[in-house]
Order: C-alpha cells, then sequence, then structure tokens
C-alpha cells in the first residue's frame, strides 16, 4: 500500500493547474421522454446546430462516448425494462447497430440522423426532456461510429492493464517519474502548463496533514527547512510513515468504508464494544499490511487454518452493522437484514459496486443480477449469530472471542494449568478412598 502512496506524495512537489476532465452530465436525474409529440405538425428549431469540430482520434467508449449516452439516452434506451422506448437499446451492440447504428457510416446512422436534425419531432434527446446535446458531444458520436461504433465493457470489470507511456513533447524536464508523463499529456492537450513547485513549507504541510492529519510541528518544520540532506523529501515520507499517527489516519477512511461505530445504531443505540477492531485497523495499516491479507482476514479470516487473534479480529468487518434488541423483533428477520448490510458493505468497500440495487431487481446500470445478489450473500450467510443483542445484559452478541490485556493471557494460561493440576490430583485420591474408607471402618 505505501509504495504507490510514496510515489503520490512525491508528486506532491508540483502541484498542478488543472481542468475538470469529467463529462458534462447535465440533467441526468431529469426525465428523457423519447416519444415525439403528437398532434401540431412537425416543428423545426429555431437555430440549427453549428457544424462541430471533428475530435481527435481514436474515440474511447467507456471515456468519451459511454457518459454521453448514459446522461442523455440510457433512461428511455437503456438496461431497464420497464422505462425502454421504441425497444431500442443503445446500452448494448448488437440490438443498438440493428436499429439505430451503421458502423462506419454516420450518414446512414439513425442516431446520428436524430442528434443532428432540426425537425423537433424527430429531434433526440426530445425537447420536453430538457437534455440538449452540445456540439462537440454530437461531434463525438459522429467520429466514433466513422470509427466503427466499437462498444466496450465497462473499465471498472477490464483487467488492468499498464499502459506506455505518453510520448510528452513539453517541458520533459518537468517529468520525474512515469505519473508526470501522464499528467503532461493531459495538461498539453488542455493547453496548460503546470505550476511552480511549491516551496518546503507549503509541501510539508500538505504531506504532513495528508500522511497523519496532523499540522507539522513548528521544529519538525525548522529542521526540513535547514536541512542539507541530498533527497530531505524522501526521508520527510520515511518519517511519516513510520508514525503511529500514519495508521491512525489511514484508518480513520477506512473505518468509515466498513461503517465502524461505538454502539449499535438504531434509536436503542446501544454501546457496542468493538474498539479491538478499530485498533487492529490502526495497527496493520502502521505495520504495512499487504492489501490481499487485508481483505482476506476481514472477510474470512476466521476460517483459515490455525486462525490468529488477529485474524480473527479483523472478521468483525462482517458484524458492524446496526442491530437491534427492541421486544417484538424478529430474530430471522435482522439476521437476513444483516447478511443483507455485510453484501452492501463488501461491495462498496473492496468492489466498488453498488450492489444493493440488485436486492429487489435486476441492476438496472451494473451486470449485476438478483441470482448474482443472493449467491453472493450466501458466502457471507454463515455465521452463527442470534439476529438481536441482549436486552438484559452487556454481553457481546455471539460469535465473540475472548480477548486479552498485556500479560493477561499468561497469567490465564497459568491458572488453567493450576486447576488442571488440582483436579487430576483429586482424581488420584478417588481410588485409594475405598481402601482409607475399609481402613477406618475397622
Amino acid at each position: 500500500m505505501r509504495r504507490f502512496l510514496k510515489s503520490f506524495l512525491y508528486f506532491l512537489l508540483i502541484p498542478i493547474m488543472g481542468a475538470s476532465l469529467s463529462t458534462d452530465l447535465r440533467g441526468a436525474d431529469k426525465s428523457a421522454a423519447s416519444k415525439p409529440k403528437k398532434g401540431g405538425g412537425s416543428k423545426k428549431l429555431s437555430k440549427p446546430p453549428a457544424k462541430p469540430a471533428v475530435p481527435a482520434a481514436p474515440i474511447d467508449y467507456n471515456f468519451d462516448v459511454r457518459p454521453i449516452l448514459a446522461a442523455n439516452c440510457f433512461k428511455c434506451h437503456g438496461a431497464d425494462e420497464k422505462t425502454r422506448k421504441a425497444k431500442l437499446r443503445l446500452d448494448v451492440a448488437e440490438p443498438a447497430y440493428e436499429a439505430a447504428i451503421t458502423p462506419g457510416k454516420p450518414d446512414e446512422s439513425e442516431l446520428i440522423n436524430r442528434i443532428f436534425t432540426t425537425n423537433e419531432d424527430d429531434l433526440m434527446p426530445p425537447p420536453d426532456s430538457h437534455l440538449t446535446l452540445k456540439d462537440e458531444e454530437k461531434a463525438i458520436l459522429r467520429q466514433w461510429i466513422i470509427e466503427g461504433a466499437p462498444y466496450d465493457v465497462h473499465w471498472a470489470f477490464k483487467p488492468l492493464v499498464k499502459p506506455p507511456l505518453p510520448a510528452a513533447t513539453a517541458k520533459k524536464d518537468w517529468v520525474r517519474q512515469e505519473l508526470d508523463a501522464f499528467v503532461l499529456e493531459t495538461l498539453n492537450a488542455h493547453k496548460l502548463k503546470p505550476a511552480d513547485p511549491a516551496d518546503r513549507e507549503h509541501w510539508l504541510k500538505r504531506v504532513t496533514m495528508d500522511l497523519t492529519g496532523l499540522p507539522p510541528t513548528l521544529a519538525e518544520m525548522d529542521s526540513f527547512l535547514k536541512s542539507k540532506s541530498s533527497n530531505p523529501y524522501h526521508e520527510v515520507v520515511d518519517r511519516l510513515l513510520a508514525s503511529p499517527h500514519y495508521g491512525e489516519r489511514m484508518a480513520l477512511d477506512w473505518l468509515d468504508a466498513a461503517r465502524y461505530a461505538d454502539s449499535f445504531g438504531r434509536h436503542e443505540d446501544a454501546d457496542s464494544e468493538n474498539f479491538p477492531y478499530r485498533d487492529w485497523a490502526i495497527r496493520v495499516f502502521n505495520q504495512n499490511l499487504p492489501y490481499d491479507k487485508f481483505v482476506e482476514w476481514q472477510i474470512g479470516g476466521d476460517m483459515l487454518p490455525q486462525a490468529t487473534v488477529d485474524q480473527q479480529v479483523a472478521t468483525a468487518f462482517n458484524r458492524l452493522h446496526p442491530q437491534s434488541n427492541e421486544s417484538g423483533s424478529d430474530e430471522d428477520e435482522f439476521r437476513c437484514e444483516h447478511v443483507a448490510d455485510r453484501v452492501k458493505t463488501t461491495a462498496t468497500a473492496f468492489l466498488g459496486l453498488t450492489m444493493e440495487c440488485a436486492k429487489c431487481h435486476d441492476h438496472k446500470y451494473d451486470p449485476i443480477s438478483m441470482k448474482d445478489y443472493y449467491s453472493f450473500g450466501a458466502f457471507l450467510n454463515n455465521i452463527d449469530e442470534q439476529g438481536l443483542f441482549s436486552r438484559f445484559t452487556n454481553a457481546t452478541p455471539t460469535p465473540a472471542i475472548f480477548l486479552y490485556k498485556d500479560d493477561e493471557e499468561a497469567k490465564h494460561e497459568a491458572f488453567k494449568k493450576q486447576i488442571s493440576e488440582e483436579v487430576q490430583a483429586l482424581q488420584d485420591l478417588r481410588p485409594a478412598a475405598k481402601a482409607r474408607f475399609e481402613q477406618w471402618l475397622a
């Protein structure tokens, strides 16, 4: 986890001027009816659209085309069969090719005809949807079709592939590491120049806040400003990564994702003693636990062979959901709600997916069916829990694990050994008890 973080922090040496690259999603939440108006005859727009400039090729479906279609077209021509108009789908290649897109031939594609027409009744998106394509967006769609209208799976579902470094032509001396080359390429594309390097004071404030959540002390600032080291920036980052506050800062965001709290939530809001999990999260960030272990231990650490205490504590991730002890609560109902919460949190925290949409229906935007949702939930439905927590005691809801402080485990083991020895001594006395009793009678 730290290798990427170091690269990012060194990049802070040269803050950049940037421009928003996100696609304009104007009115994405507004209704976009695709049905032409009836009656009144055809109408023409008062101003025909200006001829757009041809965008630079090649067009990327995921980053150039999909955002345009998602914001303006998918509501009526997407995956949701209940809201689909004219039986037309534009989110999948084959149906789109059959009805609206002729790859390589934009002038024969109904999609292009509809977005460029001046006839109000044929125009897409329709005027009453309050959605309007910009000239550059129309040009992107046209160029995309010229290039063959290739569709692609969403970038989030594609395996990561390291891209080739761009051939940055200007200010090559500014590029200090591979990431800088991509930044410079984007700046050049937008005719922007990199900002001047940050001075030492500002850089130290940024990196210290980023890594520890705290500002640098005056002593740290003075030491950094006076440093004659050949690489003082690396030394600062190494010092901050070794600070115990680093784990606290990094765990802060993760505990939010894991829905950590010191109470069970709901209106009962009783105390929940989950702090050992919080301490575990801080500790493993400071120990730089590999990410695969970070995931594995939290999802199923208790199922590993000869699971350690840390591996078992990590699985509290699965138990941090709200819980109830309200009179009349149905145990099975809440147990099922706990499973649903685990599905939602695991998918969000580890997969970056809104899988909970598929709890009631196939996902309308991601390739997740209801069957996928409940199959996923089956993996998280093997915890022997009651579903409610106790109304009468402060007991931790089972299953639970006993945790020791300091040298308590050694003392406990000594006491258990002593008890075992006393029990064995008592058992050794019993065989001779009858003989002693008969001797006493005589």
